[in-house]
């Protein structure tokens, strides 16, 4: 299995990492004049620049998108050892993200283990009482028959009543 490259989109879009979103807005607009296809003739080069931006521009313009990619980001260039030297990762902005991140997850775990707690109870007030017997064969049939019902098999008659 390949290794998936990381694709830097604040160098795409050529802005820092603590660019405002305004930035990125102006920054993107900007290079998609310059990228657009229609502008250069329907050139692959400026298509394949063009699917670049504005993918970059979508991760980076939508706040949930930005904070999961930074940590990407951070982890990238830390787990590679790069010297960011125009794209410095302010502590906070990398606590905040992997704070929002482990909220998501807690909220999954916490609605599996709500879904557990109820097939246990399901079980335990359904399944269980059921189960009871008196440890006497006869009687436990009994008792299965006649909480279901049973009818006695054709050409039997119960006359003891």
């Amino acid at each position: 299995m390949g290794t998936k490259t990381f694709i830097d989109n604040y160098k795409i879009l050529g802005v820092t990492f603590e660019a405002s979103e305004n930035d990125i807005k102006v920054k993107y607009r900007k290079l998609a004049l310059i990228h657009h296809p229609d502008k250069n003739n329907g050139s692959k080069k400026s298509e394949d620049n063009f699917k670049n931006l504005v993918n970059a521009y979508e991760i980076l313009s939508n706040k949930k998108l930005r904070s999961i990619y930074d940590i990407e980001y951070s982890q990238y260039y830390q787990f590679e050892k790069f010297k960011i030297v125009n794209n410095p990762i302010p502590k906070e902005r990398f606590q905040a993200a992997k704070k929002y991140q482990q909220n998501n997850s807690n909220n999954t775990s916490s609605f599996t283990k709500l879904i557990w707690a109820l097939i246990i109870l399901l079980f335990l007030y359904v399944i269980l009482p059921n189960t009871k017997t008196t440890g006497n064969k006869k009687a436990d049939k009994a008792l299965s028959e006649e909480k279901n019902n049973v009818r006695p098999e054709s050409g039997e008659l119960d006359f003891a009543k």
